[in-house]
C-alpha cells in the first residue's frame, strides 16, 4: 500500500505499474483500462492534481486512498489488493 501511495504521489508510472498485477483493471471517469501499464497511466491521470494524500483506510483486501486537490475538493481511489498486487482500482470524485 505504501508503495502505491508513494508512486501516485510522485507520479511515478513504473513504480505504480510494479504494484499493479498484469491483469489489473482501473475504472476512471475516462473509462476502463486493463493491464498494469494502462491502469497505471489512467490512475496517474485521474489524480494528477492531488496535492496531499490521506493515510489509507483498509478493511481486509479493500482500501481507500483519499486525496485533496489545490482547489479544496477531494477525491480518492478504491483498491482491491491481493498478495501479488493490486487487482482493481476505481477513482472517486
Amino acid at each position: 500500500m505504501r508503495r502505491a501511495i508513494a508512486a501516485l504521489a510522485g507520479s511515478d508510472a513504473p513504480a505504480l505499474e510494479a504494484v499493479l498485477r498484469d491483469d489489473a483493471v482501473a475504472l476512471t471517469a475516462s473509462g476502463k483500462e486493463t493491464g498494469s501499464r494502462h491502469a497505471a497511466f489512467a490512475l496517474l491521470g485521474a489524480c494528477r492534481d492531488a496535492t496531499s494524500w490521506e493515510p489509507p483506510r483498509q478493511h481486509g483486501a479493500h482500501a481507500l486512498l483519499g486525496f485533496a486537490r489545490e482547489d479544496g475538493s477531494r477525491g480518492g481511489i478504491a483498491l482491491e489488493v491481493r498478495r501479488d498486487g493490486i487487482v482493481f482500482a476505481g477513482t472517486l470524485g
